[in-house]
């Protein structure tokens, strides 16, 4: 088609290539504007213009996202290895349907019900339970610094000790008072902790 005149059979050859018919008749105007047409892909009404068509950039807009999805979907063998990955186990049926969209599986650790999007998991990102297990285990202090925090609150820990994590109550009892507390180990750390009911009084 170089420098001569384009002429409708020309027009109607690059939609055809491009699966658009134009719509009777072609209102052509230049190769910068657009003709009126209908993807025979998917029906919906198009207007792409002719340069466009002639690069291969095709002329349906919903037509093009559709295949830029399927070209970043993955395989369900990719999405499984990538679930299992993180310790987790997809609810079958699979429901997949895109990175961004969240998957029902279970945590093969704790057995917990876990919602997580495959872009999370992709990075790293398990199950939320386990991760804030583990955090918690990090913080822990040894047994003696325990019974070191609660001594010094002037308290004594009702035998056996149960100590979970930081922000969990301990049972205690008091010294002075003989009272039932239950302060977590960062409050009595921060100095806000010990037997309310002897802190009571001396307000």
């Amino acid at each position: 088609m170089g420098g001569k005149r384009i002429t409708l059979t020309d027009i109607r050859a690059v939609f055809a290539a491009a699966q658009i018919q134009p719509i009777e008749p072609i209102c052509y105007r230049g190769n910068r504007h657009p003709i009126q047409g209908i993807c025979l892909r998917c029906g919906v009404d198009v207007a792409p213009r002719l340069n466009d068509l002639k690069r291969g950039q095709g002329g349906c807009r919903p037509c093009c996202i559709a295949r830029i999805k399927a070209a970043k979907r993955l395989g369900e063998a990719d999405v499984r290895a990538t679930i299992k990955s993180v310790g987790l186990t997809p609810v079958e049926p699979l429901a997949y349907v895109n990175t961004v969209t969240p998957i029902p599986c279970i945590c093969a650790t704790c057995g917990a019900e876990v919602l997580k999007l495959l872009k999370s998991m992709r990075s790293g990102s398990g199950c939320w339970r386990c991760g804030r297990n583990r955090a918690n285990e990090t913080m822990r202090l040894p047994i003696t610094a325990v019974r070191a925090t609660i001594a010094q609150a002037g308290l004594t820990p009702v035998e056996p000790l149960e100590y979970r994590s930081n922000a969990y109550p301990i049972r205690c009892t008091c010294n002075e008072c003989g009272a039932t507390v239950a302060p977590t180990l960062n409050s009595l750390r921060d100095g806000r902790g010990g037997c309310r009911f002897c802190g009571n009084r001396r307000g």
